[in-house]
């Protein structure tokens, strides 16, 4: 790849100084930053191989098959960090593998044939390069998309229980229940329950003659706070954690061979963080960036849902499918524990797709 240099000539009337001021083109200014921000290293190890290789000649079959496994090792490992990984990517990395993989054999038998090595380290070298071309390519995409991402939706925070304070004589620690934070001095029961019973009806759909039903406990004259407060923040944290995923579109999404993108916004109305996946049902290969995610309470984020590779006939009307549930603040997520309770507690969003 070349990369031709434009020239601007300036002089300075004053001093009578001039100067030359060089720049790459557009389209190689593009790719060269992308290559060193990316991955320097790897740039450096490929051009420093490739001039080791031409150095020793094309007959020798030890240089070429280094010069071209270490950079697909570390072009395996840069795909892999990758999410999510874009599928012409992998077809390039199996495809570079395969040819690497029966090339090896055959050296022992085109070992004396002149020009084999040649050949074989530009068919090797021109699939590494365009494995880089896709991903230069992927990590554009990513930046187009988070610089024309829409700004982050911020909501007021939601009503704080506010418990009348008493003036009791021992001291509680801190209780911190998924989104509401409770910390000492010390609050009675009718104090919670005053508390309960004044907060918004919509969130707390009980009235003073259910308090009877809650197991406080707390035994009969105790002053202590401690179980009062946890048994009331575990009930809340059971029942009234409400996760709700908003999926908003313009209008019905098409996506065809010529339009082949389309987005939509995700928005948690509900009153906890929430962790979200995609899933569809179509015959297509129907992609979103980003394939899943978490939410916090009153944020947003946008997804864009791509069509891939040649456009087939559905036998069904195609749906994507958001899956949502509610997740702990500290929880590492979309691990496999975590996603063992992700399923037994999710709820799902259905939005119809055309594709054509």
């Amino acid at each position: 790849m070349s990369y031709k240099k434009y020239c601007n000539r300036s002089h300075n009337a004053v001093s009578g100084e001039q100067t030359v001021e060089c720049h790459l083109s557009k389209f190689g200014h593009v790719v060269l930053n992308a290559m060193i921000n990316s991955r320097p290293d790897l740039v450096l190890i490929i051009a420093v191989i490739s001039c080791l290789y031409m150095l020793n000649g094309s007959h020798s079959g030890f240089v070429c098959n280094i010069t071209t496994v270490i950079p697909s090792v570390l072009l395996t490992l840069v795909v892999k960090d990758m999410n999510p990984i874009p599928s012409p990517v992998i077809k390039s990395i199996l495809i570079f593998w395969t040819f690497l993989g029966v090339g090896i054999p055959v050296d022992y038998i085109c070992d004396q044939v002149t020009g084999y090595f040649t050949l074989k380290f530009i068919v090797l070298e021109s699939t590494l390069f365009c494995v880089y071309q896709r991903i230069i390519q992927s990590i554009d995409e990513s930046k187009f998309m988070a610089k024309n991402s829409p700004p982050v939706i911020k909501q007021n925070p939601p009503n704080v229980l506010n418990f009348q304070e008493e003036q009791v004589s021992n001291q509680c620690g801190n209780v911190t229940y998924d989104c509401i934070d409770i910390s000492h001095p010390c609050y009675t029961i009718p104090a919670v329950l005053t508390a309960l019973e004044n907060t918004n009806q919509s969130i707390f759909p009980f009235n003073s003659n259910q308090y009877e039903q809650f197991d406080l406990n707390v035994s009969p004259g105790a002053d202590s706070c401690v179980s009062t407060i946890e048994s009331v923040m575990q009930f809340v944290s059971q029942n009234f954690l409400t996760p709700e995923l908003n999926v908003n579109t313009d209008g019905v999404l098409e996506l065809s061979t010529r339009n082949h993108t389309a987005a939509l916004e995700l928005h948690n109305s509900g009153n906890c963080k929430l962790m979200w996946l995609m899933k569809t049902n179509s015959n297509n290969h129907v992609v979103a960036m980003p394939t899943k995610g978490v939410l916090k309470q009153g944020h947003a984020c946008k997804v864009v849902i791509e069509v891939r590779g040649k456009i087939k006939k559905e036998k069904r009307r195609p749906m994507l499918v958001f899956e949502y549930s509610p997740v702990e603040n500290n929880a590492q997520y979309f691990k496999s524990e975590v996603m063992d309770c992700f399923n037994l507690r999710k709820l799902k969003e259905y939005v119809p797709i055309k594709i054509k």
